[in-house]
């Protein structure tokens, strides 16, 4: 269990090849902590399968356009954050959506009227992809 921030950044940082467990565990304070003070971190910790839902906000509302896509693709991420990153601008964070194994409808839908022309063809293979699985 990770106990302070500087520790998950020391093994980051260190010259052995250490590569973050996406199941390196945490409390949300520490979590939080790192997200706060260490910016160069954001895309480790969103590939973390233990970050409490607080955690995914905090990166979502600060993170780069990566963070936000690898966001998209955490099936821990809220429903109404969800909601929220489909009027995201980034064609990757959209594109990253449409393989959301929960999506909202609201989601998709708003993904179908996306900026992004790449965005709306994916949001509508999703469509076709979810009626042909109600059909079987």
């Amino acid at each position: 269990m990770i106990c302070r921030a500087e520790d998950y950044i020391a093994l980051l940082e260190s010259d052995d090849v250490y590569e973050p467990s996406p199941y390196d565990e945490a409390t949300e304070e520490v979590w939080l902590d790192i997200v706060a003070r260490f910016p160069q971190a954001h895309r480790a910790v969103s590939h973390n399968k233990t970050t409490p839902e607080a955690v995914i906000r905090a990166l979502f509302s600060i993170g780069d356009e990566i963070v936000r896509s690898q966001l998209a693709c955490v099936r821990r991420t809220p429903p109404d954050l969800l909601v929220e990153m489909a009027s995201d601008p980034s064609s990757m964070v959209g594109a990253a959506l449409t393989c959301h194994p929960k999506l909202p409808p609201e989601a998709l839908a708003k993904l179908l009227l996306h900026a992004s022309e790449f965005v709306r063809e994916r949001a509508n293979d999703r469509v076709r992809r979810d009626a042909a699985s109600t059909n079987e």
